[in-house]
């Protein structure tokens, strides 16, 4: 008797539990969040580009006579820099490049019995320019500008009252802007427009009358960069 008393209790109490078990809530596991990397800007660089450009050759005739040429042409080069990233988002830095190729204008004209033909080439051009931007995660998107340098070559044939040619250094400012995408750590690719304004050169004198030009640009090129340390 007492044994059976005794299994009867014990089903009792485990049935009980059983019942409260199933009442409790099912209990739910969280995973923990994946931490994603911002890419980080700062750093050395250096890349190579290729682009376009061109726009107007100024000549001024000692105050008689002037008139301005379109220029046009291609050119491509390299770059090196160096860009930090500070305040969150925010990037500066320096970068200094060099190009070579043609923008040339030229100029060909009759006026009998004086045949005329002219032009101006910017072979080759470099900037050492400052770099502001604002950086979402891989993409930067940035304005730029400062020093400017060059060379042009210049020659005029009015036969047979004149006949000349110069090469001369250009200096000047530039400005613009771009935006540059990290496609891995070290690889970023990034397309820019530029705007060039060189001094105005003294390139001939006739006596008392000077011939002397201005050269300014617009530049649109691509460029690949590769970045130390990442």
């Amino acid at each position: 008797m007492k044994s059976a008393i005794s299994a009867t209790f014990a089903l009792l109490v485990a049935g009980t539990a059983a019942a409260s078990a199933a009442d409790l809530p099912t209990r739910t596991y969280t995973k923990a969040p994946v931490l994603v990397q911002v890419y980080n800007w700062t750093g050395f660089y250096i890349g190579v580009n290729a682009g376009i450009g061109g726009d107007k050759t100024d000549y001024n005739f000692g105050g008689v006579a002037s008139g301005n040429v379109t220029s046009f042409g291609g050119f491509g080069g390299g770059q090196i820099g160096y860009n930090y990233q500070f305040a969150g988002n925010w990037v500066a830095g320096i970068e200094a490049d060099i190009q070579g190729g043609s923008l040339k204008s030229e100029i060909n004209a009759s006026i009998p019995p004086v045949g005329l033909s002219g032009g101006t080439e910017m072979k080759w051009f470099g900037t050492v320019r400052g770099r502001l931007g604002y950086a979402f995660d891989r993409v930067l998107v940035y304005g730029t500008g400062g020093f400017a340098y060059g060379s042009e070559d210049t020659y005029l044939n009015a036969a047979p009252l004149l006949t000349f040619s110069r090469s001369a250094d250009l200096t000047g400012w530039t400005a613009g802007g771009g935006v540059e995408y990290a496609v891995t750590n070290n690889v970023s690719v990034k397309t820019e427009y530029l705007y060039f304004e060189f001094d105005r050169n003294n390139i001939a004198a006739i006596g008392p009358t000077t011939i002397d030009n201005k050269v300014t640009a617009h530049t649109l090129k691509v460029g690949l960069n590769y970045a130390f340390g990442k």
